[in-house]
């Protein structure tokens, strides 16, 4: 447990460098706190003890739910000025970007369905936890970013894509 700590301090300086705002990071990085939450209330639908698959799934979980907000957020960034205009996040929501982020979750769900109806111990509650938590992340996914996004735009004394570019001698 001790080595994850500076694995996990690594991402957090890293993470913002590469989507190039700390916005932008914190959206992502509540994304993925959704996401394990997600993981629980699958778990606790399903009726599943919590196990080391459980655990795999939920990792799992987190990279396909980041996946899906980062191509919101891209969606978004490609329209200079739309965290000031709902309608047009709503019809930038509905858009292929809405079509990719749908097609992989239901995919992908329905992949793990007949690992959820053989029954056992060892497939059951891995496919749940992932499948289950998957269809409810993507829709707080399509609620959440759009807000975050929306409201993080707000924050501070300029929105997303008003900042000037640094140039490093």
């Amino acid at each position: 447990m001790r080595a994850s700590w500076p694995n996990a301090a690594s991402l957090a300086r890293s993470r913002p460098v590469s989507v190039n705002s700390f916005r932008r990071t914190v959206i992502i990085f509540g994304a993925g706190v959704m996401a394990l939450g997600m993981a629980l209330l699958a778990l606790r639908l399903s009726g599943h003890a919590f196990g080391f698959l459980i655990v795999v799934g939920a990792m799992g979980l987190v990279g396909v739910g980041l996946n899906g907000t980062i191509i919101i957020l891209s969606a978004f960034d490609e329209h200079p000025g739309i965290d000031r205009d709902p309608e047009r996040m709503i019809d930038i929501l509905s858009g292929p970007a809405s079509r990719h982020i749908w097609s992989t979750t239901i995919t992908t769900a329905m992949g793990f369905v007949p690992l959820i109806l053989i029954g056992g111990a060892f497939w059951p509650p891995f496919a749940s936890v992932f499948a289950g938590g998957l269809l409810g992340l993507t829709v707080i996914a399509f609620v959440y970013t759009p807000a975050a996004y929306r409201l993080a735009g707000r924050v501070g004394p300029r929105s997303f894509h008003s900042r000037e570019k640094v140039s490093i001698p």
